[in-house]
């Protein structure tokens, strides 16, 4: 299952790119959710495009 996600993963923040759209990074599934910036760090992928954490979305940026 974690291959599965970073496969997709990677593909969507390729395809975000390419689009120059900003990734919204869903929370990394396990037997629950579990927040994508506990696990990696989303500075780092902000080095290389546009991206947010879905929390941070929900509660800042969602209408």
């Amino acid at each position: 299952r974690f291959g599965n996600q970073a496969e997709h993963f990677l593909g969507g923040l390729a395809f975000s790119k390419l689009i120059n759209r900003t990734l919204i990074v869903p929370p990394w599934r396990t037997y629950k959710n579990i927040p994508y910036s506990e696990w990696f760090q989303i500075e780092s992928l902000r080095s290389y495009h546009r991206v947010i954490d879905a929390e941070d979305f929900m509660q800042n940026l969602a209408p």
